[in-house]
């Protein structure tokens, strides 16, 4: 296969390696044990992520019932995974759509009653039962990495903490 940006070279592969998938629009998200290929001219890594979809809804998921608020980067990952719009979420949660927007793009800090309200809808959305969305919005915990990594079955699994 050759480099997508210089065209020059057939692309090397690098067997193992941790990957930031910022793909996602979220900057803590990292890949464990990925197949990265490397072009030797212009020093450009691409990276093929298997079952991307998977990947996708498990990061979703892991937001939903992750401890510690919300940033507005992850509220805007959630918007757009589900397909909601400002306007469903305003109705849900009874909130002006204008405040929802300001959420979603980071103009506005969510209360913690909002938040509270605004991930049970995605518990509801996710089917996801036995998460205490009090305890888990409550939480002082900062914000930090995600890992996640395939399993034997490929599926992508968050790893609860870093393991070398």
């Amino acid at each position: 296969m050759l480099c997508v940006n210089c065209y020059a070279h057939e692309l090397n592969e690098v067997p193992v390696e941790n990957y930031v998938y910022n793909e996602c629009g979220l900057f803590n998200v990292v890949l464990r044990d990925m197949t990265v290929r490397a072009c030797p001219f212009c020093d450009c890594r691409h990276v093929a992520v298997p079952n991307e979809l998977a990947l996708k809804d498990t990061i979703a998921r892991e937001l939903s019932v992750k401890m510690g608020r919300l940033t507005g980067s992850e509220v805007d990952y959630l918007f757009r995974y589900t397909g909601y719009h400002e306007i469903d979420i305003a109705e849900m949660i009874d909130r002006k759509a204008s405040t929802v927007k300001g959420w979603r793009h980071g103009n506005i800090r969510m209360t913690e009653d909002d938040e509270m309200r605004f991930r049970l809808v995605m518990l509801q959305r996710f089917k996801i039962k036995g998460c205490n969305v009090v305890a888990a919005t409550m939480s002082r915990k900062k914000p930090s990495v995600m890992y996640f990594r395939m399993n034997a079955k490929r599926e992508w699994i968050r790893l609860l903490a870093r393991q070398d």
